[in-house]
């Protein structure tokens, strides 16, 4: 490298400015990872008079591509007009059109490219991959069978599949292809990046972070492999650490549209809002799309609705097919019979789309629908979603079943009697569990509102201790007051002042046993709603973690009746002076006795701020974040018999408890 250097120095004492040199100097500071100095020496050729094809396109791939698309496709463009018979020009002006998801264009560049270079396998790629982006997708199959079969020595063929593949929700036939393309080139970076990219949608996100792990000191300089870092550390509950690999790299002068989204969107858990609305404003300056739908879900989530409206409007008019967008505008705006967003989302969701997006456009029809009085059609959305979420998961109701009937059947040693170590016998924890959609986030946020309690929501990294000690039937006396140190310590620093801090991760019903173990005076908060409105409004929600369950109707009542199973046993075990039922239909017919019932529960006394908990000002990341802004309502109760054909799958799973009889005091459907 130092004598190409060298070499290029010589020509530059005869010739200045010439282009080539320029390019070639360009091209070895790139590989040497001098980017700012790449861009120039590139950027410097490209505007040359005398600027070649291949000058334009090196400019366009290396220096504009991962930023500035239109610049990229400017540059293209230029070359194309130099030189119309260059295979090579139609090639990467097919790549970059397909990046800004011009399907119909982009698939015409490659049948031109394949046209001048009938044998191009990277042509061939390309169109398979914009055919099933337009739906043609026994024809994309078809050419990726055929590029395969004739060259199976070419790994970016099976990565282009698996790109397919993950397009068309097939998760695991699209990891397959990619550990292939892996397995044959691993020295590429962005076979690696498919891999991980794919275990994320999958949910796999601890294999997705050990995958980046192997190949670390290979990532660390490329704006892609930090950005996806980030975004797993973040749902992993690791968020201090996601901004920070964000921060990093933005110290070392390494930035993307992409990267900054995932600071943003770690910034905003870390409760840092401030500084996460500059990353996304800078990610949308990038021409960031999605990050201005992120900074809308971002103040949905602290009750600017209003704001939170405008920056999804604002992402839709810059970017109208984005199904995210989409998605988030129809949790936080109410559908009007005529509402010209329906037909549009309509369109959208019957025309070629990746799976993923067909999802969220289904998800967003059926509430809309549903808002509009038509529940018919929304629950025909609701189904379509469900089941492209359900093929992306990997998910086994009989283990799922089979693990809550074996947590009930163990035998959980009691409290010790006397125990001397404070946190042991701390009362600051609160733990809200149940099922989703259960009347949770209500619950929180009225207990928020009292000047002694602090709602944490989903603390994640608490039942991971809690799943570590629940592997042994009787951890060590050392070791249980180290977890509920530990336990003490990450609720102290949610709020320092506060007499009691609530953690809402519901899947903790499963280690209700282990927490009274460890903490015997820790509370418990069990929320239960009527099952069949419970399990069908999970039905309607698309969830970000663990809860695959939700997402059959006969497998979400399955799951039901299991736990319903094991909260009998918890409710028969615990003590009464630390485990209460809280019935969402009682709270929502006579709502300042059951707070007040709460409240006494919790060892506190009476706050009028309870009676107003829609008015207080705090992050609630869950779907209910627009419900809980307002007083309580009673419409959504008794909501699912009315759709009970629609529901038979669910109905005979749940048995019994679909007809069960409603809590004493509760409303009539």
């Amino acid at each position: 490298m130092d004598l190409a250097r060298a070499a290029c120095a010589a020509a530059q004492c005869v010739e200045p400015r010439d282009p080539g040199v320029l390019h070639l100097l360009g091209v070895i500071e790139y590989a040497a990872g001098h980017q700012g100095l790449a861009r120039a020496l590139l950027r410097e050729a490209a505007d040359s008079p005398s600027a070649s094809p291949i000058h334009l396109l090196s400019y366009a791939e290396l220096c504009c591509k991962p930023d500035d698309l239109e610049g990229a496709i400017a540059a293209v463009r230029r070359a194309l007009a130099l030189d119309r018979a260059l295979p090579l020009t139609w090639l990467c002006l097919g790549r970059l059109l397909f990046a800004k998801q011009q399907y119909a264009e982009s698939r015409d560049c490659f049948e031109c490219s394949l046209r001048l270079a009938p044998d191009s396998a990277p042509a061939t790629c390309g169109l398979a991959n914009a055919l099933g982006r337009l739906g043609e997708t026994a024809a994309a199959l078809d050419l990726f069978a055929g590029l395969i079969a004739r060259r199976p020595d070419y790994p970016e063929a099976r990565d282009a599949f698996a790109l397919l593949l993950q397009d068309l929700g097939r998760y695991p036939e699209a990891l397959t292809q990619a550990g292939e393309a892996v397995a044959r080139q691993p020295q590429t970076l962005e076979f690696h990046l498919r891999a991980a990219d794919i275990e994320l949608h999958m949910g796999r996100y601890w294999p997705a972070l050990e995958r980046l792990g192997a190949i670390e000191a290979r990532g660390l300089g490329d704006a892609n492999f930090l950005a996806l870092k980030a975004h797993l550390l973040r749902l992993v509950d690791q968020f201090q650490a996601a901004a920070q690999v964000c921060e990093d790299a933005f110290s070392q002068g390494i930035e993307s549209a992409e990267l900054l989204r995932a600071h943003g969107l770690a910034l905003d858990v870390a409760g840092r809002h401030t500084e996460a609305l500059a990353s996304f404003d800078r990610a949308a300056a990038r021409g960031s799309a999605t990050a201005l739908s992120d900074k809308g879900v971002m103040l949905m989530h602290l009750g600017r609705v209003a704001l939170a409206s405008a920056a999804f409007g604002q992402a839709l008019d810059r970017q109208p097919t984005l199904a995210e967008a989409w998605y988030n505008q129809s949790n936080v705006d109410h559908c009007l019979p005529g509402d010209p967003r329906l037909a549009a989302m309509e369109r959208l969701a019957a025309g070629p789309r990746v799976s993923r997006d067909r999802m969220l456009l289904h998800f967003a029809l059926g509430k809309s629908y549903l808002d509009v009085g038509e529940p018919r059609t929304a629950i025909r959305h609701w189904h379509a979603a469900n089941r492209l979420k359900r093929a992306s998961v990997d998910y086994d109701a009989d283990l799922a079943a089979k693990a809550l009937e074996t947590i009930a059947a163990r035998a959980w040693p009691a409290p010790p009697s006397i125990t001397a170590d404070p946190d042991r016998l701390s009362e600051l924890p609160v733990f809200i569990v149940g099922m989703p959609r259960s009347g949770s986030s209500l619950v929180e946020q009225i207990l928020a509102s009292h000047p002694a309690v602090h709602g944490a929501g989903e603390q994640l990294q608490l039942r991971g201790l809690f799943e570590a000690a629940a592997t042994a039937p009787d951890p060590a006396p050392e070791r249980q007051t180290k977890i509920a140190t530990q336990v003490t310590a990450r609720l102290r620093h949610a709020a320092p002042h506060a007499l009691r801090v609530i953690d809402k991760d519901l899947a903790n019903f499963r280690h209700l046993g282990i927490i009274h173990r460890l903490m015997p005076r820790a509370r418990i908060i069990h929320c239960r709603r009527d099952p069949l409105d419970t399990c069908f409004s999970a039905y309607t929600k698309l969830f970000l973690g663990e809860l695959n369950f939700t997402y059959e109707l006969a497998e979400l009542g399955r799951y039901y009746r299991a736990y319903h199973a094991l909260m009998a046993h918890w409710r028969a075990s615990l003590p009464g002076a630390v485990f209460i039922d809280v019935d969402y239909e009682e709270l929502v017919a006579a709502p300042e006795p059951i707070m007040r019932r709460l409240i006494d529960f919790l060892g506190l006394s009476w706050d009028d701020a309870c009676t107003r908990f829609f008015a207080k000002e705090r992050a609630v990341r869950t779907a209910s974040a627009t419900a809980v802004r307002q007083p309580i309502y009673s419409s959504s109760i008794g909501r699912a018999r009315s759709l009970a054909p629609d529901l038979a799958p669910l109905i005979a799973a749940l048995g019994p408890l679909a007809t069960a009889s409603r809590p004493t005091g509760s409303p009539p459907p």
